[in-house]
């Protein structure tokens, strides 16, 4: 999920001619020989996650009684959270007697595929990328910041800008660049091109492309495509896939593919713009695949409220409920709580912790933010900035990061002209180059001392150091958001903690431990439990409170945040067997309510004259409580 993607609107004319861009192209991908290999495709359509996964399970078990060789299995899932719990099924599956069956099967994503496939000498040369370390180098959202400020040298209005990125990165998600129509103006291919100059100076890929350069890699190297190749190819969750990694998705596999979908549940899980439509373009890549519809449908689950009259009650109830139903009985991992906001899943996940319960959580991926224009306000970045130069001194992106933070262009205008100045002495320059050999680079290198005189340390005593050196007060406090790499202990070196950085950033996943689970909802897509308790289901939390407000929202927009809203709301349906609860307070302060961004019914005067905020259950618990009796995916008002 990318920052970048989260855009303004544009004209709806404009908005119009991009999209008929994107899904009038020729399906001439879909005629590739290369994505048409498999003697066989099979579709399976459900709505309920445990009967799709027990039907991809059977699947398995019908090849390896066939007698296929486990190791010639690969499982592909959407996000590796859903990674565990299919290996965790399938254990469950083989039981003692067969346990080492599983281990065997690969279960991945096709992110950690692209990256294993981008990590490659080959691979490299063919997308005409390399990197200073080998491995495919994932760029931070901050970072992308400074490529942002890069691109406005062209001369675009940021607004204008923003809109023409996600133009083109979903395009790059779609395969679009394949094709010769895809882009008509001229800014259109100025800021492509640009781009990609950038992104191949700086040494560096963003998460669109993985899937993207991967498949071209596999299409112009044979050999290449041999090593990664599965004759099984087995999908969990199709639908919440890029098209791009839909169609890797057929180029790994020899004999056989078997996907699972569901349309009503396309979310964003870990790839951007999940594409929906790859359910039916399926079918036009394999004439012959079998459909098979799941007959069983979801079990109605009951669905009840829970009224709490402050928010200080609800994070301290919901606590108190789950500690009532493991005494009497319930497990531990049957159970979720689905939290709304980070507070929310903090403040909850401290409670249980506080009560000795077993807890795995997981909100979202760690997101590294701060304003790179101000020194104060981006400490943690230029903390981890220093981490990677320390651990790799060419490192082009880390280089161009440190030159430009704390200033209010992030020296955009001097980094450009000196990369199209070194372009055209040497068309693979890239930035380290002229940084550690240049003279303009010496200018660049000052202020770094201090990181030779870390190359002890480790652990906490580095993190307090570096916090120490790069903060404008000179305090050692190391900042909240870096706090999990204290957790390494105290021999950690600075690549130990990039390691956790990139994991926790690009490929996140709950914690192996066995307990509740408390997720955002995103993290749920492809999991299954008895019970679950939403909390803080209330109007601003779900939806947004943008949704209510005209100003923000117009009809257009609301219409499309409602489609949003119901596959997410199709997503916890999906995800619930048993109970659903939906936990919700009724006031709180004004204060509050604001920097929560609650959607206020209407504001009173308590006893103390303090303003207080009246807020409501959200509007779509009704549909929830329809869904629940009719067995059915919600399909919105």
């Amino acid at each position: 999920m990318t920052e970048y993607a989260n855009t303004g609107e544009v004209g709806l004319a404009e908005a119009g001619a991009s999209e008929a861009r994107l899904t009038d192209l020729e399906n001439y991908l879909t005629l590739d020989p290369a994505f048409c290999q498999v003697k066989q495709a099979v579709r399976i359509l459900g709505s309920d996650n445990n009967s799709k996964v027990s039907a991809l399970i059977e699947q398995i078990v019908a090849l390896l009684d066939a007698g296929v060789e486990p190791a010639d299995i690969r499982v592909i899932c959407a996000s590796s959270t859903a990674c565990l719990d299919f290996a965790k099924r399938l254990r469950e599956q083989f039981g003692d007697e067969q346990s080492g069956v599983p281990d065997e099967i690969e279960i991945t994503t096709t992110r950690d595929l692209a990256f294993r496939v981008l990590s490659t000498a080959e691979a490299q040369l063919i997308i005409d990328r390399r990197f200073c370390s080998g491995r495919a180098r994932l760029l931070s959202a901050f970072e992308m910041d400074f490529i942002l400020e890069d691109l406005k040298t062209l001369g675009n209005r940021p607004s204008r800008l923003r809109e023409l990125l996600k133009f083109l990165i979903r395009g790059l998600t779609e395969l679009a660049d394949e094709g010769d129509a895809w882009l008509i103006s001229k800014e259109e291919q100025e800021t492509l091109a640009f781009l990609r100059s950038e992104l191949k100076f700086l040494q560096g890929v963003i998460e669109p492309e993985l899937s993207n350069l991967t498949s071209k890699v596999l299409r112009a190297c044979d050999t290449t495509r041999e090593r990664y190749v599965k004759p099984h190819i087995f999908v969990n969750d199709y639908q919440n896939l890029s098209r791009a990694s839909q169609l890797l998705c057929h180029l790994l596999a020899t004999n056989s593919i078997t996907v699972l979908a569901d349309p009503s549940v396309c979310v964003e899980v870990y790839d951007s713009y999940p594409y929906a439509e790859g359910i039916e373009e399926f079918l036009r890549i394999n004439p012959d695949a079998k459909t098979q519809v799941l007959e069983k449908k979801r079990p109605p689950f009951v669905t009840e409220t829970m009224d709490w009259e402050l928010p200080e009650d609800e994070l301290a109830g919901v606590p108190s409920l789950i500690d009532e139903q493991i005494a009497a009985g319930v497990a531990p991992e049957s159970i979720a709580v689905l939290c709304f906001h980070p507070q929310w899943f903090n403040k909850i996940l401290c409670g249980l912790k506080a009560r000795s319960l077993p807890v795995r959580g997981l909100y979202q991926p760690l997101t590294l933010k701060g304003d790179v224009r101000h020194l104060i306000r981006s400490l943690p970045l230029r903390i981890v900035t220093a981490l990677r130069l320390l651990t790799e001194p060419h490192d082009s992106m880390a280089w161009r990061c440190w030159i430009g933070f704390g200033d209010h262009l992030t020296l955009s205008n001097v980094f450009v002209k000196a990369r199209i100045e070194a372009e055209a002495d040497n068309p693979d320059a890239v930035f380290a180059d002229i940084v550690t050999q240049g003279t303009r680079g010496k200018d660049w290198k000052q202020n770094t001392d201090f990181i030779e005189g870390c190359r002890d340390k480790t652990g906490g005593e580095l993190l307090e150091y570096l916090a120490q050196e790069l903060s404008v007060s000179n305090e050692a406090r190391v900042p909240p958001v870096l706090a999990p790499l204290l957790s390494l202990g105290k021999t950690a070196t600075a690549a130990d903690m990039l390691v956790l950085l990139e994991q926790k950033q690009f490929f996140p996943q709950f914690p192996t431990t066995k307990g509740v689970t408390i997720a955002s909802l995103e993290a749920l897509a492809s999991l299954s439990f008895d019970r679950i308790i939403a909390a803080g289901f209330v109007n601003g939390f779900f939806p947004l409170r943008s949704y209510f407000d005209l100003v923000e929202a117009t009809i257009s927009k609301q219409k499309n945040i409602e489609e949003r809203e119901n596959r997410r709301l199709n997503l916890l349906v999906s995800a619930v067997s048993d109970r659903l609860v939906l936990s919700y307070f009724n006031r709180t302060e004004q204060e509050t309510a604001e920097r929560l961004r609650l959607k206020s019914d209407r504001i009173v005067l308590d006893e103390d004259l303090k303003r207080i905020s009246q807020v409501t259950l959200s509007v779509y618990a009704k549909e929830l409580l329809q869904a629940s009796i009719a067995g059915e995916p919600y399909q919105g008002s």
